[in-house]
């Protein structure tokens, strides 16, 4: 009789060899930042030694218990956030990413800490030894206000990503709406309403911010389809313009539908008689400050970016992975369509 094969070791079989329980060596294989790193090096040696492979629906089952459960913290997560920016941007989209990554960090386990860049980091004379004493092993890098920021930290002490404008001088991983997607949405629901010439306006650093990807999209559009008129854009290089610059390109141009991330066009229009929606439409790019509620536009899902952002750290913490990345990766958010009061359906020609 052929003999039969023996039955695959088990976490009990690695344990024994390692000289530790059970439930030690699964929280040691799973990277657990309770286990001492002594400990899970053995217990790394003693599974490599059987050939341990890990039973994935064990593992599930695992996962879903401990999800049940009241959720313990593992170590800490800081969000970083540029001061630079105004109140009132922060009052709003940044309340969003709140939402999302407290919502995460409880799921899985972690404390929330919010780290100011230029009040707590800039400012301590070993910024790396502040966020040791508060635990904090993971990095969500909110949106800075411009590039021109410094960051004094060692990465290779962190699992760290960056929600939003990229950082030039650090290269970590990176989520975001997608904003190339956002424009290509914008542009079919204003072809539904029947809008045939549109044209972009608002302050050029949004576009610098954000690598060009409304812009580029938009330019897209204009090879994409038949009688669908681009006119050149209007970029301020200042944050809020003035309305005689505004309504000299709109009345050069004659778009019927604008498409901004800037508060400031719908008040430049109206400032000089013309009237929204009846003599131009007006689109947002990102439904995320108050004043914006009414308006047709973009919905960016802030918080389910915030949210993407703490699960991929948690999977990096759980992997060892720390430092900047060889290759950075980028989880993109698909966004949705608001219908406002900024918009209407025009008639067929």
């Amino acid at each position: 009789m052929a003999k039969q094969p023996s039955s695959p070791p088990t976490l009990a079989d690695v344990g024994r060899i390692a000289g530790y329980c059970a439930s030690t060596v699964s929280m040691a294989l799973r990277d657990d930042p309770r286990i001492p790193e002594i400990t899970k090096e053995k217990v790394r040696k003693a599974a490599q030694k059987l050939q341990y492979v890990p039973d994935p629906m064990l593992a599930a089952l695992v996962a879903r218990r401990s999800n049940s459960r009241r959720s313990r913290t593992l170590a800490n997560i800081a969000t970083l956030i540029d001061d630079r920016w105004p109140p009132n941007e922060t009052n709003s989209w940044i309340v969003h990413h709140f939402a999302g990554m407290e919502k995460a960090c409880q799921q899985l386990g972690y404390h929330l800490d919010r780290i100011n860049i230029q009040r707590d980091l800039q400012t301590h004379p070993h910024p790396d030894k502040l966020l040791a004493s508060r635990g904090i092993r993971g990095l969500v890098i909110l949106p800075v206000f411009d590039h021109n920021i410094v960051v004094p930290l060692d990465w290779n002490r962190y699992a760290s990503i960056t929600i939003g404008t990229p950082l030039d001088h650090v290269r970590t991983h990176h989520t975001s709406a997608d904003l190339y997607s956002a424009m290509t949405l914008a542009c079919e629901k204003v072809r539904e309403l029947g809008y045939r010439r549109v044209g972009l306006a608002h302050w050029r650093l949004y576009e610098e911010r954000n690598r060009y990807e409304w812009l580029g999209s938009l330019c897209k559009e204009s090879y994409s389809h038949e009688g669908f008129t681009v006119v050149p854009p209007y970029l301020s290089d200042e944050e809020t313009s003035n309305a005689c610059e505004v309504e000299r390109w709109f009345l050069k141009h004659r778009p019927d539908c604008i498409l901004t991330s800037s508060g400031w066009i719908l008040r430049h229009l109206t400032s000089v008689g013309i009237k929204v929606p009846q003599d131009v439409g007006i689109v947002t790019l990102s439904r995320n400050l108050s004043y914006t509620r009414h308006y047709s536009g973009i919905i960016q899902h802030l918080d389910t970016t915030a949210e993407a952002a703490v699960k991929h750290v948690h999977q990096m913490i759980l992997h060892g992975e720390t430092g900047l990345p060889e290759h950075p990766s980028e989880i993109k958010i698909y966004p949705d369509w608001h219908e406002g009061d900024t918009t209407r359906r025009l008639k067929p020609a």
